[in-house]
Parts: structure tokens; C-alpha cells; sequence
């Protein structure tokens, strides 16, 4: 679901507050969820609406019974589904092969389903990153711009989304954009994974 910059979450729900549009009201929905509007409140919310697609039935969702014509074959929400004849879901499957060969084109990576992606997975290294550090959202804002592990978890995520260096500043408590592609160029040249722990230097070389 957070992957189609059309939807609500990708455009609104999973973005931070600076990052939405003014008009989005998202407390709301958040609320509706019982979600706060953090980085954990945005996790969970996908978390809640991905477990809802599961558990609600075919008949509850507006899909009508198949019949002899239909081949019901794909019909599991989760793998992805289609409901129509089987001239249908064969040219379906063509244009999902189309679409998969147009991502793996360099202009995927710039586009709105991939930053949608990498916005939900800078989210997850920097939870990850945190509880290997025993550090909480909060105490990443605390440290000093030039802490490794901040250095390098800033490295990382760049490195390996599309997250520009202004949400890095953002979501690590950095000074300034510009702070953050200093202090990346300055780890390339010389990293300073010796003053990382084990279990840090472990995680970062995955």
C-alpha cells in the first residue's frame, strides 16, 4: 500500500508533517487507528491496514461470487489479485511484466513508488539502527552532529534510499542539510567504523 504515490498514505499518512501538503489533515486519521504521528504511529498504521486487507473477507471487500467463467486462481489480497475471465488475467500478467521492466530502469529510481518505498525503509534502518544502539527517536536528536553512529546511520541512508539529506537532517536532528552531506563526505574519505560497536559495524556491512 505505501508503495503508489497516489494513495493516501504514500501522499500524505506516511510523510512527516513538513512534508505533507498543508490542506492534508492527517491527525484524524492517525487518531481513527489509535496512531501517533511519529515515525512509529506512521509504522504501525500500515501495520493495522495491511493486517485489515488479510483478515476481511472477499464478500466484504465488494467482490462478487465467481462463476464457471472466472478463474479465481489469484484471488488471495495479499499475493495480489485480479477478478475477471482469463483473457483478463493474462493481460494483466503482460502488463505487469511491462511494468516490472520500466522499474529497472534508472528513472524508477526517482520515482514516487520508489521514494514512497525508501521513506518506509529509512524508517525501518533508522528503528533497527536505534535498538541495536539502545537509542530512542529522541535521543538520536541529542547527539552531537559529528557522532559516528549518526554519521554513519546518516551514510546509510543515503547510501541505500532516495531520502534527500534534508529529511535525513530532519529525522536524525542534524543541523542543516548541508551538515549532513559534509559529515557523509567525510565518513567516505575516512570512516570511522572503529569507534562504532560490533554490533553496529555488523549491521552496516549487510
Amino acid at each position: 500500500m505505501a508503495d503508489y504515490s497516489w494513495s493516501s498514505l504514500a501522499g500524505g499518512y506516511l510523510l512527516t508533517e513538513r512534508q505533507r501538503p498543508k490542506w492534508f489533515e492527517a491527525e484524524m486519521g492517525l487518531a481513527a487507528c489509535q496512531c501517533g504521528d511519529t515515525a512509529a504511529g506512521r509504522r504501525k498504521l500500515v501495520r493495522r491496514l495491511h493486517e485489515r486487507a488479510i483478515a476481511e473477507g472477499m464478500e466484504r471487500c465488494g467482490i462478487p461470487a465467481t462463476d464457471a467463467e472466472v478463474d479465481a486462481r489469484l484471488s488471495g489480497l495479499e499475493r495480489g489479485w485480479y477478478w475477471g475471465s482469463r483473457e483478463f488475467a493474462e493481460k494483466v500478467v503482460r502488463l505487469g511484466e511491462k511494468i516490472i521492466q520500466v522499474r529497472k530502469k534508472r528513472g524508477y529510481r526517482y520515482s514516487g513508488e520508489k521514494r514512497s518505498h525508501d521513506l518506509a525503509e529509512a524508517e525501518r534502518m533508522i528503528l533497527e539502527v536505534g535498538k541495536i544502539e539502545g537509542l530512542s527517536e529522541k535521543d538520536w536528536r541529542g547527539l552531537s552532529g559529528a557522532d559516528p553512529r549518526k554519521v554513519a546511520l546518516a551514510h546509510l541512508l543515503w547510501s541505500r534510499t532516495t531520502v534527500t539529506q534534508g529529511w535525513i537532517c530532519e529525522a536524525l536532528g542534524m543541523s542543516s542539510a548541508a551538515n549532513v552531506s559534509q559529515q557523509i563526505r567525510r565518513w567516505k574519505k575516512e570512516p570511522q567504523t572503529k569507534k562504532l560497536s560490533a554490533k553496529l559495524r555488523g549491521y552496516l556491512s549487510k
